[in-house]
């Protein structure tokens, strides 16, 4: 089992890095065929990394959902995405890292909220912006655990929720 989670390790650090290079591939503005390859690998290693790992290395497992979950949503596939980053909070919370939980959280509320953002219909922005800040109210909970070591976070969060109930108002 320590051979396999040894293997996971190495192969998720792989995944990390084509990750790094997709965004960074996405920032120069590179078209879609140059920087996709990238993503693509990250995606295949990260999920190489997933089957390789113990199930009950719950440590170890977070980090993998959580690289899974931002590729999906950077890639646009936000119901793969929330799996991932719905997941990762879940493990992270069952090994006591509420900083970690907090943090996917508060990337969970950003995607809703953005998603919210390009959606036509008020019913469904509604609905979209009030799952947002039920996760960005879960961050701050999060971060509030550490009272006060994670202040920065907290107020990140605070000023995300505040962003989706002003979003909300203006929807009536």
């Amino acid at each position: 089992p320590e051979d396999k989670l040894n293997q996971s390790g190495a192969i998720q650090q792989i995944g990390m890095v084509h990750h790094a290079r997709f965004r960074e591939a996405r920032q120069r503005g590179e078209p879609a065929e140059s920087a996709l390859p990238h993503a693509q690998a990250a995606e295949r290693h990260c999920q190489q990394a997933l089957a390789l790992c113990p199930p009950n290395a719950l440590a170890d497992l977070g980090p993998i959902h959580n690289v899974l979950g931002s590729l999906y949503y950077e890639v646009g596939q936000t119901e793969r995405a929330r799996e991932h980053y719905e997941k990762a909070a879940q493990l992270f919370e069952q090994t006591g890292d509420r900083y970690h939980a907090g943090t996917v959280r508060s990337n969970i509320g950003i995607m809703y909220f953005e998603a919210g953002g390009r959606e036509s219909t008020p019913a469904r922005q509604r609905d979209l912006l009030r799952r947002a800040e039920a996760f960005a109210g879960a961050a701050r909970r999060d971060y509030q655990h550490y009272q006060g070591r994670a202040a920065d976070m907290e107020a990140r969060a605070q000023g995300l929720l505040e962003d989706i109930q002003a979003a909300l108002a203006k929807l009536g």
